[in-house]
C-alpha cells in the first residue's frame, strides 16, 4: 500500500491520457455542445427581446461559456470527467483559469479533431489548444488504471537537435495552407466549368474530387505530426555526431 501511495503521489501529475481517451472525450463534449446549443436557442427564443441582436448574443454566449466556465470550476469539460482526465495549468497543479479556459475552449471548436494530431509527438502530450492555452491534461488516478493506458513525459532523442517549437509549429501550419491551396487549384483545373459551378459532374470528375479530398484530409493529420517531430524541411531536426 506504501508503494502505491508513493506512485499515485509522483505520477499524478505527469502521468498522460493516450490520445483514444482524449479523443473519446472530444466526441462527447461534441454531443454535450449539440444539446447546448439546443437549449441555448431555447432559452434565447423563451425571452422577449426588443432586439434580435441582443437575443443571439445571449444565445452565443451561452454556447460559447458552457464549457469554459465549466473547465475553470471544476477542471474539466464534460467528456474529460466521464473519462478520467482533467486540465490543470502548465507551471502548477492548479485548474487554469477562465481565460485560459476561453482561449481553450474557442481554439478547440476551431481547430476540431486535427488539433489532437500534436499529442503524438508533443512532450507533454499536448494538443495545438493546449499549447495555445498554456495548459494541460493529465489523468485524474493514474493508480486506478492500467500501465498501457497511462503514459509518461517524453523526452526528445539525444540523438537529434530541434528547432524551436514556434518555429516547428509555423512551419507546418504553412506546409498546410500551401497544400490546401495547392489542392484547391488542383481541383479547379481539372474539372469542367459545369462541374465546378453547377456541380454536375462525370464519373472521372467525381473520382478526382474524391481522391482529392482524401489527399487534404491526409495532409492534414499528417503535416502537423511531421512539422513537430522535425521532418518537414525548414524545421528539420539535426542529428549530433556521437
Amino acid at each position: 500500500m506504501h508503494s502505491r501511495e508513493i506512485l499515485q503521489t509522483k505520477t499524478v501529475v505527469n502521468m498522460y491520457p493516450k490520445l483514444s481517451r482524449r479523443f473519446r472525450a472530444l466526441m462527447i463534449d461534441s454531443l454535450v455542445l449539440i444539446a447546448v446549443t439546443v437549449l441555448s436557442i431555447a432559452i434565447g427564443t423563451s425571452i422577449d427581446f426588443t432586439n434580435e441582436v441582443y437575443q443571439s448574443v445571449l444565445i452565443l454566449l451561452l454556447i460559447v461559456l458552457f464549457e469554459p466556465v465549466l473547465v475553470s470550476l471544476t477542471g474539466g469539460s464534460v467528456g474529460h470527467h466521464l473519462v478520467g482526465v482533467r486540465i490543470r495549468k502548465i507551471a502548477s497543479d492548479k485548474r487554469i483559469n477562465i481565460v485560459q479556459a476561453i482561449i481553450r475552449t474557442l481554439f478547440k471548436l476551431l481547430l476540431g479533431v486535427p488539433s489532437l494530431i500534436f499529442v503524438l509527438t508533443s512532450k507533454k502530450y499536448q494538443a495545438l489548444h493546449d499549447f495555445i492555452s498554456m495548459s494541460l491534461v493529465v489523468v485524474k488516478a493514474p493508480a486506478l488504471l492500467p500501465s498501457y493506458e497511462v503514459l509518461e513525459e517524453r523526452t526528445e532523442s539525444y540523438e537529434y537537435e530541434y528547432p524551436g517549437k514556434t518555429r516547428r509549429l509555423i512551419v507546418a501550419v504553412m506546409y498546410v495552407i500551401s497544400s490546401s491551396l495547392a489542392i484547391s487549384a488542383i481541383a479547379v483545373i481539372s474539372v469542367s466549368d459545369l462541374c465546378a459551378s453547377k456541380q454536375v459532374c462525370n464519373s472521372a470528375e467525381d473520382t478526382v474530387h474524391l481522391f482529392l479530398g482524401v489527399l487534404f484530409w491526409v495532409l492534414v493529420f499528417v503535416l502537423p505530426w511531421a512539422g513537430w517531430a522535425g521532418r518537414l524541411y525548414g524545421a528539420r531536426r539535426i542529428r549530433l555526431i556521437g
